[in-house]
């Protein structure tokens, strides 16, 4: 068995060298869509994470995230969560405050299930707090934002409403995540950087619209005991339209003033994904998620394609 574990960390690091492409907007994470451990009733939780990746322009990011559980009764769980994310790069270095999010879980009721599978309605909103305008450069009374990749957050309110599915081996989630607010704060100009009218690096993302999407996480269990999970499988995100960006200055390669859409960015990112989550005492567990791109969009303006990603956790029950 260790040896299969192994083989399979193996697997991931030849992966990472090899892909680019992410589209997670962090979801895969919420509610009752990560696998954990199972969990006593009446329990209220505290957890931090730290996600360490790396971006198509080699930007390095770690975004620690913070979160609070706790049930309500046997049927229902509330999490909130707070994301942050310090990025750097060839354009800046800095750190900015991203979303607070209400997570819910709809556990259905036992009756209907056997003891060793669970049924949920994952549901929540996320909501932006700096805009996706965290870092930019001031110039009084107005400001240049960087670009997406540097930003903590998409920017946006969105919800999501999903299912999943477990038993002792498997998991499957699936649903759909739609922006609630048309476009976001970020102004991002190439030319603002002198990065001249067009940088395929860099494309602009000035007001950036996205279009909902339909989000899955499937996964196995190689070991599942009371106190251990090593789970492997795979994270899907299709977006259904092409983002947008907001041309107030009429570009001289294509665009229009107005809204334009950018080739591309729509379409299926496909991730290779990993869970291990240890409890090494009565109220305290330890965990990694982390993942490498399968199948990439071939545009981005939205900041959400990596080459990998790490997620190491703590979480303390009280």
């Amino acid at each position: 068995m260790i040896n299969r574990i192994y083989s399979l960390f193996a697997l991931f690091l030849v992966q990472i060298s090899l892909a680019q492409g992410s589209g997670d907007t962090n979801i895969s994470m919420y509610g009752n869509i990560a696998p954990h451990l199972d969990r006593k009733e009446n329990y209220f939780s505290v957890a931090t994470y730290f996600r360490v990746d790396n971006g198509k322009n080699d930007v390095f990011s770690i975004a620690p995230y913070i979160c609070l559980s706790s049930d309500v009764n046997e049927q229902l769980d509330f999490q909130l969560w707070l994301t942050s994310k310090y990025a750097t790069g060839d354009l800046v270095d800095g750190f900015s405050i991203g979303d607070v999010s209400f997570i819910g879980t709809y556990h259905f009721t036992n009756s209907f299930l056997k003891d060793d599978k669970d049924q949920t309605i994952d549901f929540g909103l996320i909501s932006s707090i700096s805009g996706g305008k965290g870092l930019k450069k001031d110039y009084g009374n107005s400001y240049a934002a960087y670009p997406m990749e540097y930003q903590s957050t998409l920017g946006t309110i969105d919800l999501f409403l999903g299912y999943t599915f477990k038993n002792r081996k498997i998991n499957f989630s699936l649903g759909y995540q739609q922006p609630l607010t048309s476009k976001n704060q970020n102004n991002f100009y190439p030319r603002y950087f002198e990065l001249g009218d067009f940088n395929t690096n860099y494309p602009p993302s000035n007001e950036m619209k996205r279009s909902g999407n339909i989000y899955s996480r499937i996964g196995y269990n190689v070991l599942k005991e009371s106190n251990l999970i090593f789970n492997i499988g795979a994270t899907t995100f299709y977006k259904f339209k092409n983002d947008q960006f907001y041309d107030a200055n009429t570009y001289p390669y294509g665009y229009e003033l107005g809204y334009n859409e950018v080739d591309d960015t729509k379409g299926l990112a496909l991730n290779g994904v990993l869970q291990f989550n240890y409890r090494f005492y009565k109220n305290a567990e330890v965990s990694i998620y982390a993942g490498v791109p399968l199948l990439e969009r071939k545009e981005s303006i939205d900041g959400l394609s990596r080459s990998f990603f790490v997620t190491p956790g703590f979480l303390w029950n009280f």
